[in-house]
């Protein structure tokens, strides 16, 4: 078990990678010596017989007391928070800021769109989504064409009709993930006992009346 840093849509993000002999289910929260670790699925895969699975870290803590004690001042000074997961609304505070990180990582990651080059993947960070804003906006004045570019690839000029799907494509990505985040949300918060709470994951299917809603939602977006 290891930490290492990766870089998710030019943020550099700590990662928790575990290799295991067969395969293995996690909570999320993960022991290590004296280290807990507060995570999110990111990845699994098999390679040379050994089962990795990494993790986004959203917290971490050193269980030995004295060291705990020195980081909990050093938290203090720095305004961060630490909740008590041991108690329900430490629990579901967590799980809220744990839900809400999945929610952006997902989105920031971006989407595939078809378009007259084949498949090309978009990254939709605050500024790609702005920029996606601002050309669609553009493009509403009347002009036919606007520069862009897909992930990795030379800036060209797409159509209004491919810039609009690209657009399009987007708008509904960001409209399924933050209405999902919101329905877990619901879902956390009435919630009564704390093993509901750490139980719950960003890909967890919601209850059925959240369910039925949702694809309400979502079929009205699409």
């Amino acid at each position: 078990m290891n930490t290492t840093f990766i870089n998710l849509n030019n943020v550099w993000t700590e990662i928790l990678v575990v290799s295991v002999d067969a395969e293995q289910t996690f909570s999320p929260i993960i022991e290590d010596g004296d280290r807990r670790y507060y995570v999110t699925p990111y990845r699994d895969f098999i390679e040379d017989g050994k089962h990795y699975y990494w993790f986004i870290i959203n917290s971490k803590e050193v269980v030995n007391a004295e060291l705990k004690e020195q980081i909990n001042q050093l938290k203090t000074q720095l305004g961060i928070i630490d909740y008590d997961t041991t108690t329900l609304d430490g629990a579901k505070q967590a799980k809220l800021r744990e839900i809400s990180t999945a929610c952006q990582t997902t989105i920031y990651a971006g989407v595939d769109v078809q378009d007259t080059k084949g498949t090309e993947h978009f990254s939709l960070t605050s500024d790609d989504q702005a920029n996606l804003s601002a050309l669609a906006m553009a493009i509403g004045t009347g002009l036919t064409s606007v520069p862009y570019h897909a992930d990795g690839q030379l800036c060209r000029e797409f159509t209004a009709s491919e810039f609009n799907s690209i657009y399009t494509a987007a708008k509904n990505f960001v409209t399924y993930n933050t209405t999902l985040c919101n329905h877990l949300n619901v879902w956390i918060r009435r919630c009564t006992i704390i093993e509901d709470v750490s139980a719950i994951t960003y890909t967890s299917t919601l209850p059925n009346d959240l369910l039925v809603n949702f694809n309400t939602i979502i079929g009205i977006n699409k």
